[in-house]
């Protein structure tokens, strides 16, 4: 036995579904491409180590006639490519009369559940075959992956490419199709999904909502203003990058709204959860705060407030840079985020929620997402065992997570340099602004040069001697 023989793994299937695909199917000259073995009937086989006509030997997976199966080099989701004379069509399942194959542009992904029936030739009396597939793109991602590896540098960057998704068309289409893959997280009224562009076989995520049988419920209409007026509305006015890409929306006059935003690696909760260790955390930590802190102040320069930062609404993707892991960040989720005017309510998640902002307070202002993400980052780096104790339920009621915040924010040696962020008091809290130019990152900042930054010992030392405000407060709590 070769053990260096790599094993030929079938891909898909094309199973006959009229006469004149089973003539061709049985022709002599397609014996070595077709078997029995595997669906009870003669089929053509498309396995890893099959051979194909193509230049394109990374991503092309089959050829047939005028017509390739191409794999996403990312996400390893299939893209049927016609390149014949517009002959090709497919079609959701045997019943559908309407072909997928995009007006003007001969391509369509093609995958388990989605474009089931491949069409050759002409209308009147075509080649029909149902695609049966034996692999999930997972494992179609691991055999384009094995092939890039072995691959020149010449040839890679000759032959690596990908489709742009519907939402960045010159002339985005109306519906922007897509076949949504797996949930990724739900709410009342909807849930947010990992979906396939139909055409590109790029990944999105997509928010949807759906309208329930009470289209009067005051929570669905609160829920539809919130999406539109201020998630949507934010999100497609800024641009950051360390802040989530709005892609695009449809359906708000249908009671199903779909709301697109890009496909990340997941959030940096999960992250921490994954590589809970003293190095991975202090090694995030550092990436989360610069990037955070500039996208904090590119929304104050805007005059908006988040107002729920947290884990959950990080979220990251990794590239590699000199073949070494690169973090990106990013804020997401702006479904309670305020313009600074009109910021009035009480709004976040209670852990990480300021002070100010849990206590109505008339006046918001973005200092309030400056103590968030220093909780944020408590909890990445577990001081004093701040994440352990919230996710055992040890730490949930506000004035212990205040106590929590200050103690650590006087005792802590690892995060010394950003306890201004903790500043209880928000006009005397370091802005983001303030903590970024505090750490030499002007590059990163937004606004112009920023006063300097107040001193959290100074502060709690006013606070001892009762020339704060907030003496009689949070000398009761400290105790």
């Amino acid at each position: 036995m070769d053990r260096n023989r790599k094993p030929n793994v079938l891909i898909f299937s094309l199973k006959a579904l009229n006469s004149r695909a089973e003539r061709v199917i049985d022709h002599k000259y397609n014996a070595d491409v077709t078997s029995t073995k595997f669906h009870g009937e003669r089929c053509f086989t498309f396995a890893s180590g099959g051979s194909t006509k193509h230049n394109n030997k990374i991503m092309t997976l089959a050829t047939m006639g005028s017509n390739r199966s191409k794999a996403d080099a990312y996400t390893g989701i299939v893209v049927l490519l016609d390149e014949s004379s517009g002959k090709t069509q497919v079609y959701q399942d045997s019943r559908s009369k309407t072909s997928n194959m995009s007006s003007g542009l001969p391509r369509a992904v093609v995958m388990a559940g989605f474009n089931t029936v491949l069409s050759l030739g002409s209308l009147d009396d075509p080649v029909r075959f149902e695609i049966i597939w034996s692999l999930g793109p997972d494992k179609i991602l691991e055999i384009v992956n094995t092939r890039i590896s072995e691959a020149s540098e010449a040839e890679k960057a000759a032959l690596l490419r990908t489709f742009k998704d519907q939402t960045h068309w010159r002339t985005v289409p109306k519906p922007i199709r897509h076949f949504p893959l797996v949930e990724l997280g739900r709410g009342a009224f909807g849930r947010v999904m990992k979906t396939a562009d139909a055409y590109s076989g790029g990944l999105m995520a997509v928010k949807l909502l759906h309208r329930p049988s009470n289209h009067k419920d005051r929570r669905w209409i609160d829920t539809l203003i919130t999406a539109r007026d201020r998630e949507m509305f934010i999100l497609s006015k800024i641009k950051h990058g360390h802040i989530v890409e709005y892609l695009g929306s449809q359906g708000w006059e249908t009671g199903l709204v779909e709301i697109f935003m890009p496909m990340k690696k997941g959030t940096l909760a999960g992250l921490i959860r994954r590589f809970p260790s003293y190095d991975d955390s202090q090694k995030y930590g550092k990436i989360v705060l610069v990037q955070m802190l500039s996208a904090l102040d590119y929304l104050a320069a805007n005059k908006l407030i988040h107002r729920d930062i947290k884990p959950d609404n990080i979220l990251y993707d990794v590239n590699k840079v000199n073949k070494e892991d690169h973090y990106t960040f990013q804020l997401a989720d702006f479904g309670l985020s305020a313009l600074q005017d009109l910021a009035r309510s009480q709004a976040g998640t209670l852990i990480f929620m300021a002070p100010e902002v849990y206590d109505g307070v008339k006046v918001q202002t973005p200092k309030a997402d400056v103590w968030s993400l220093y909780v944020t980052l408590l909890w990445v780096h577990n001081e004093e065992m701040f994440r352990h104790r919230i996710e055992t339920g040890r730490l949930w009621r506000q004035t212990d997570v205040r106590k929590a915040v200050l103690d650590i924010a006087v005792k802590s040696k690892d995060l010394r340099y950003i306890r201004s962020m903790a500043i209880y008091d928000p006009s005397l809290r370091a802005s983001a602004a303030q903590v970024l130019k505090g750490l030499r990152r002007e590059d990163l900042m937004t606004r112009p040069d920023p006063a300097p930054m107040n001193s959290f010992s100074q502060f709690m030392a006013d606070v001892k001697a009762g020339r704060s405000k907030y003496s009689p407060y949070l000398t009761k709590i400290m105790e």
